[in-house]
């Protein structure tokens, strides 16, 4: 019998897809990539696929596996941290394509190792750190996640050829109500209304929500009038929502994670780039300077009490305890599919004590000036381009089958 070489491990199984339909809010994200049966979404899987076998030239068997075990489970955290390393490997690679990029190399005096290592000839030019924070609307109300998807879900089932609607989340249960229980109310008030008069109320701006109890949630529908009546497989009832009240915490998360970093791995030879991807779809920029750099404040002059000059605290990342850190890389909305379209943005230590390669000046990149302001430089190479991408991939449109 004639030897065969052991096939490498693949991030996605081999089967025959035949499911187009959308992602439910009880689908995890793997589950979906790995069944979903269309054009875009199949050369979304093989593009990262090629990524993986990439990693898999540089990192160890063991490490390998783990991060293929960790990019499949349905654990969010677990998850989104492997697809944040695996896209940070590929950056690495595009960035730096004559050095050799070492995965979680070893390093002199500490246990801890750092995610990558950038070396040329066998000098250190870089360490990365890669990492995702959980950050975004921290809700005020107890809530269980799997409970609002089964929520969701269920008003998803909901067919309407002219309405969508939006959804707010007013009270979140404990109990888990019928699929009948949830849908009854919403079906008996849809059929109430008329999309002319539903379409002339919107334009006059006169919103009209519907509140509806069931057991013990309370939530808030209004209805949105399609522009194009008609229903397909695809059409999800919510257009909107849900919604939730709470507050915004990415500068604190991102200044946590960036101080947690920072002292892991003793006195690197090298400069050390921590690699952030936020959970938020949109990282603000006054969120970034205060975590790294500083918050504003007002300077109180009682002769001009309605006035007083602004300056900054030095109470971020760079002034309590991260010094050493040379570079931020954040990367809000880069996910499997806007990889040709959305780059990172690189946040450079204003006191970095070595100075960072200039291959990384490759991306969109961010310093400060002493009063705390930003200077954005624009990237001298396309995201697309660089990571050899057409910059429509993965096409128009993901969903044509």
């Amino acid at each position: 019998m004639a030897y065969e070489e052991p096939r490498a491990p693949r991030l996605f199984d081999d089967f025959k897809r035949t499911n187009p339909l959308y992602a439910s809010h009880q689908e995890s994200a793997f589950d979906f990539y790995n069944r979903i049966a269309t054009v875009g979404w199949s050369a979304v899987r093989d593009e990262i696929e090629r990524w993986y076998g990439l990693y898999c030239e540089d990192a160890e068997p063991e490490k390998a596996n783990d991060l293929r075990a960790r990019f499949r489970k349905a654990d969010p955290r677990q998850h989104l941290g492997a697809w944040w390393e695996l896209y940070t490997h590929r950056l690495l690679r595009a960035l730096f394509p004559e050095s050799r990029i070492a995965c979680e190399p070893e390093q002199a005096g500490v246990a801890t190792r750092p995610d990558f290592a950038v070396s040329e000839d066998g000098t250190q030019q870089l360490f990365v750190e890669s990492v995702t924070t959980f950050a975004g609307i921290v809700e005020d109300d107890a809530k269980n996640p799997a409970l609002v998807a089964y929520l969701v879900d269920t008003i998803n089932e909901i067919q309407s050829s002219d309405f969508r609607i939006r959804l707010n989340i007013r009270t979140f249960g404990a109990e888990q109500p019928k699929k009948s229980e949830i849908k009854e109310p919403i079906e008996v008030w849809l059929v109430t209304l008329d999309r002319e008069v539903e379409l002339a109320r919107r334009l006059a701006h006169r919103r009209q929500p519907q509140e509806i109890r069931v057991r013990d949630w309370e939530i808030e529908v209004e209805a949105l009038p399609k522009g194009t009546p008609g229903t397909d497989p695809n059409d999800r009832l919510i257009g909107i929502g849900p919604g939730g009240a709470g507050y915004v915490n990415d500068a604190e998360c991102l200044k946590t994670t960036v101080l947690g970093k920072a002292k892991r791995y003793g006195t690197l030879p090298a400069p050390l780039v921590i690699a952030v991807a936020p959970t938020s779809p949109i990282l603000q920029t006054e969120d970034v300077i205060a975590a790294l750099f500083g918050t504003k404040q007002s300077r109180f002059d009682p002769d001009h009490p309605d006035g007083g000059e602004l300056t900054f605290r030095r109470d971020g990342a760079w002034s309590r305890g991260a010094e050493g850190v040379a570079a931020i890389l954040t990367g809000a909305s880069i996910l499997p599919w806007t990889v040709a379209k959305i780059p990172p943005t690189l946040w450079l230590n204003p006191y970095m004590l070595q100075p960072l390669d200039e291959h990384l000046r490759l991306l969109p990149w961010v310093e400060f000036t002493d009063g705390g302001e930003v200077v954005t430089h624009e990237p001298s190479i396309s995201i697309a381009d660089l990571l050899d991408l057409d910059p429509e991939w993965p096409g128009q449109d993901l969903w044509a089958e």
